[in-house]
């Protein structure tokens, strides 16, 4: 494993991870004032410096002020706009050098917190903690082969899919690159083995896992099987998924899964990418529609589940300023006319009963692209603090649906102690693909379409706070 000598504060805590002199350091540092954090949380346990346990802890609070979709009821509420207060993560991580063979990494915390929602499962109140990740790694081939086992990250279709949390370029990560999150896996995570290594400039990792089976609607047995797919809660397959990509300049580190979102102008970074996941008959459809509700066996189709992404990252210091841009494609087939709408921290249940609050159509079966970009201004208002301007286009052509699901943002950060310490700054326009009706009884219904049939908007402020 990698020392700790050449480490740098935002390599170990921004990214979390460590460097040598040939990878990329200084993730979002202050140009060249020294760091606040020295080596940040880090206790030592050896003489060497070379057995250490390292702590990083980060709180991401959203204030925003939402424009509900048709038929959306919150809290008894049918108005247009909804303002609330939101815990996007709280998280603490701790990961240890044991010997230069053997590393362990552990990582819970909450996310999504809402006035309606604590984030797992009902309660507001006191939303419960869980393990994001926890994995013990060994060395086998210096820098070439490292393998581990345990709750993992190690994910496979994207750069994006192994993002970390702490420096996204824009203020969040769009959710179409997670596809299976808190479906399959536990918040992007599922249990499982994986391989890691580098040959020069060249980065790979693959993993085995085995998918979560979970009692929600998402999942149905084939008897139940509808003409559009769900999840198979028969399945009993493995998933076999793997990134592999390439560094033309500055050579990243891999430590730990998480990749950066923006360097912030302390590195050269160009690299591109591919990767691919797939799990035997996760997707299961009725071929005709049941009569009777019941699926019979001979029309019940089960489908693999094959996730594809291609990549291209880069960005590049220029003088005092930097400039940033990610571009991925993705192909899921996900069986049938499979679409999941998506709703970070919805104050509804995202559903024709209770409305679809701030979810729109964002995962399924079909092509999409995302494309996000980033300046960082060359002006540094007050003690180096840095301000970047960004945009993000999403465009997903879903077989489900007739017109194309395209999602806009735009936005600011500024950052006071880079990762450290920011503020964002985010408008997003959405699309609608349904109107509201009203019931037998008056109540308000919302009547999903395949076509747009409007769009709204969301305004994001997030303060963001990391150690």
């Amino acid at each position: 494993m990698r020392t700790s000598t050449a480490v740098t504060v935002c390599a170990a805590i921004s990214c979390a991870t460590l460097t040598q002199p040939s990878s990329a350091s200084a993730q979002g540092e202050w140009d060249s004032v020294p760091m606040l954090y020295g080596e940040g949380l880090k206790v030592t346990i050896s003489e060497e410096n070379d057995m250490y346990i390292r702590f990083l802890l980060w709180a991401q609070v959203w204030l925003r002020a939402m424009e509900m979709g048709p038929a959306s009821v919150v809290d008894g509420s049918t108005d247009d706009w909804q303002l609330d207060v939101m815990l996007r993560r709280v998280r603490f991580l701790t990961y240890a050098q044991l010997t230069d063979r053997v590393l362990v990494l552990m990582h819970f915390g909450i996310n999504n917190q809402t006035f309606t929602n604590g984030g797992f499962g009902g309660d507001a109140f006191r939303p419960q903690l869980f393990f994001h990740d926890v994995w013990v790694e060994f060395r086998a081939v210096k820098d070439h082969l490292f393998m581990g086992a345990g709750l993992l990250y190690w994910n496979g279709i994207s750069r994006m899919t192994s993002a970390s949390t702490l420096n996204f370029l824009a203020l969040d990560a769009p959710i179409v690159n997670w596809p299976t999150i808190d479906i399959t896996d536990q918040f992007v995570r599922q249990l499982g083995i994986y391989a890691k290594g580098e040959i020069e400039k060249f980065h790979y990792r693959v993993s085995l896992t085995r998918p979560f089976i979970r009692d929600t609607a998402d999942f149905v047995e084939p008897d139940d099987a509808f003409e559009t797919a769900r999840f198979n809660a028969f399945a009993n397959t493995w998933a076999l998924s793997g990134y592999f990509n390439y560094d033309f300049f500055t050579k990243e580190n891999h430590l730990l899964p998480f990749f950066v979102g923006t360097y912030l102008g302390t590195e050269k970074i160009l690299n591109v990418g591919a990767g691919i996941s797939w799990q035997q008959s996760a997707m299961v459809s009725c071929a005709t529609a049941p009569t009777v509700g019941v699926c019979p066996e001979q029309d019940q189709k089960f489908d693999d589940l094959v996730l594809f992404g291609a990549d291209f990252f880069a960005d590049i210091p220029i003088r005092k300023s930097a400039l940033a841009t990610y571009l991925v494609y993705y192909y899921y087939d996900m069986g049938p006319d499979f679409v999941r709408n998506v709703g970070v921290g919805n104050l509804t249940g995202g559903d024709s009963g209770s409305g679809p609050g701030n979810a729109y159509p964002s995962i399924g079966t079909g092509n999409h692209l995302y494309w996000q970009a980033a300046y960082m201004l060359p002006v540094r208002p007050v003690n180096r603090h840095k301000i970047t301007p960004y945009f993000t286009i999403q465009s997903s052509f879903l077989e489900a649906l007739d017109d194309p699901a395209m999602i806009y943002e735009l936005g600011v950060k500024y950052y006071f102690i880079g990762h450290h310490s920011s503020v964002t700054f985010n408008w997003r326009n959405r699309p609608v693909f349904g109107t509201g009706a009203n019931d037998l009884t008056g109540d308000p219904v919302f009547v999903p379409s395949t076509t747009q049939e409007g769009r709204a908007n969301d305004f994001i402020i997030q303060l963001m706070v990391y150690l």
